[in-house]
């Protein structure tokens, strides 16, 4: 759904001419070094219209027709690959990041063809089971509501598993909602939707920036690549894009979702960009003049800047939102649909928040050195009163957590050849918690102790993979991750591996992978008896994945492509002598 745009400074000349400027950086898609002398045009241009990289690997295309184009881009060594239905637009210039992959060939002549990228997923290691999404299609299918969360559910594998367009909960492949991670610039990040679990565990309203901050970014529903743990269903791998490094844009817009406004451009006086958006909720703003008891208010920020450092760049990043409910109970029981609801007053106040640093170390054209340092919070505060049978209210429940973590990562990606990439890295994370949770027993005062803990503890996890092309047309990925979590003595070390095949447009694929996930620190601090910790003990849950799949290219950009999933799930805890597991938990 679109937004009205309320105000848009934007360069004269590209209303006046039709024309726009798209702006970039070629780089190489393993270490993300700068490609010099690459090649990037507009398809089917007459006269053509293209640039060449310069040392810093950037370019820039000029007078570019509004609307959606195709790029191609070549260099020598590497494969060339098209970038379909970029979108040009009048209000600001598109800044892209096109990654090449080295080239595998071998005979005395070989006439290599470019492939168009729509829906390959960015992460060289996959596949099976990925796809990328952009900004441009957040905004461009039905009901995505610029949210990248829903986006996804058109996807193959991925339904709404909420209880309406209230909620944009993912259910991939048939797992829980809560089985999915998301993960912001290499990090591993709370769940970012705005009133998040409050209906469906890894679920919310809304996620917390805008589709349009969004570089491409990666899915993956099942069998994922090594670097990816902690998950038993998905992963989302989001990467905010940088700011127009030549030309400021700012805009405000005001929609259904609420008031926006975003900038980006070059930081003056240096060679930095940055790129910023805020939004607060319509609904915030009209309360004061309904004629309604409670409300829910929201608001929103998110930010990257990014600038040259030694042998490479930095990049600072950030979101964080704050979310507000209040309900009223209904004084008349011959009104309550719902008495569970109708009875209760109730008051939220949620936070959620990420920021880090990341430095990317170019060394060379065969390794590159990625280093992360972040923190990462999540709070809530709960309280609930019920009317009784006399209409007066009671306590009935009581909650304040407080998540906070540190993390500490870095990876190395090193190439001997465009026939072999290895990658191999380590993620720690601090966990600070603070957690009260107090109920009625069957909303009957007074509270009890449900689950209650303070302290700290860590979960490491340690991966390394490798890419290998023995012939070409042939790939085989391979990889081990291992997580630890040192609250409950946990270990698990996983095997991972795909293997792709082409064959003229035919592709067959085949993935596997051992996965596990955590559960929620209250799962680890319940107290059924009001004392003891029963679940101090309790290892991952962990799933079996195997994927077989299959696609064929039926026209330059489009493919039609079959898989076959199994899952098996096994260690899920469970209440003895019933049928009730973990994943049953919706809240």
């Amino acid at each position: 759904m679109r937004s009205l745009a309320l105000a848009l400074l934007l360069p004269a000349a590209a209303l006046a001419q039709g024309t726009q400027t798209v702006r970039g950086t070629a780089v190489d898609a393993d270490t993300g070094a700068p490609l010099v002398g690459a090649t990037v045009v507009v398809v089917g241009s007459d006269p053509l219209l293209g640039a060449s990289t310069g040392l810093d690997g950037r370019f820039a295309i000029r007078g570019v027709p509004l609307g959606r184009v195709a790029l191609e881009a070549r260099s020598l060594g590497y494969a060339p690959a098209v970038l379909p239905d970029v979108l040009v637009s009048a209000g600001q210039e598109t800044v892209l990041e096109v990654a090449l992959r080295e080239a595998v060939t071998s005979g005395a002549e070989v006439v290599v063809v470019a492939e168009a990228r729509d829906g390959r997923p960015l992460d060289a290691m996959a596949t099976v089971s990925a796809r990328s999404f952009s900004a441009e299609q957040a905004e461009r299918y039905a009901g995505a509501v610029d949210d990248p969360a829903r986006l996804a559910a058109a996807f193959a594998g991925a339904a709404t598993a909420g209880s309406g367009v209230q909620d944009n909960a993912l259910a991939i492949r048939g797992n829980a909602p809560r089985g999915v991670r998301w993960r912001l610039e290499g990090v591993p990040i709370p769940n970012p939707t705005h009133f998040a679990g409050l209906t469906v565990a890894g679920g919310g309203g809304l996620t917390l920036f805008s589709g349009r901050l969004l570089a491409a970014s990666d899915v993956f529903t099942g069998a994922f690549p090594a670097a990816y743990g902690d998950a038993l269903a998905g992963v989302f791998d989001m990467r905010f894009r940088t700011g127009n490094p030549e030309t400021p844009a700012h805009s405000v817009q005001l929609g259904v979702i609420g008031l926006e406004g975003a900038s980006e451009g070059p930081v003056p006086g240096t060679a930095a960009t940055y790129l910023a958006s805020y939004r607060y909720s319509t609904l915030g703003l009209l309360m004061p003049l309904l004629p309604a008891e409670g409300g829910i208010t929201y608001q929103d920020l998110a930010f990257k800047v990014a600038a040259p450092a030694p042998a490479g760049r930095l990049e600072a990043w950030g979101i964080g939102g704050l979310d507000a409910q209040s309900d009223v109970p209904e004084a008349d029981p011959a009104a309550w649909r719902f008495p569970d609801r109708d009875r209760a007053r109730t008051e939220i106040d949620l936070g959620v928040g990420a920021a880090g640093l990341t430095h990317h170390a170019v060394l060379g054209l065969r390794a590159a050195l990625q280093t992360v340092a972040a923190v990462t919070a999540q709070r809530t505060a709960l309280t609930q009163d019920r009317l009784d049978d006399a209409l007066a209210l009671r306590p009935d429940l009581r909650l304040r957590s407080t998540d906070l973590r540190l993390v500490l990562g870095s990876t190395v990606t090193a190439k001997t050849g465009p026939r072999h990439v290895n990658e191999t890295g380590v993620l720690v994370q601090r966990i600070g918690y603070d957690l009260g949770l107090e109920a009625a027993p069957s909303h009957v005062p007074p509270l009890a102790p449900v689950a209650v803990g303070e302290g700290a503890s860590v979960l490491v996890e340690a991966f390394s993979q490798s890419r290998v092309t023995p012939v070409p047309g042939l790939e085989v990925t391979a990889g081990v991750h291992a997580q630890h979590l040192a609250l409950t003595g946990a270990t698990s070390v996983e095997p991972r591996l795909g293997l792709e095949a082409r064959v003229g447009p035919q592709r067959i694929t085949f993935g596997y992978g051992l996965h596990s996930q955590a559960e929620d620190l209250r799962i680890y601090l319940a107290r059924p008896d009001g004392v003891a910790e029963p679940n101090r003990t309790l290892g991952f849950a962990r799933a079996h994945h195997a994927v077989v799949g299959t696609s064929r290219r039926v026209a330059e950009a489009t493919r039609v492509g079959l898989e076959a999933y199994v899952q098996r799930l096994v260690d899920v805890p469970v209440v003895a002598d019933s049928s009730f597991a973990l994943l049953n938990v919706r809240q």
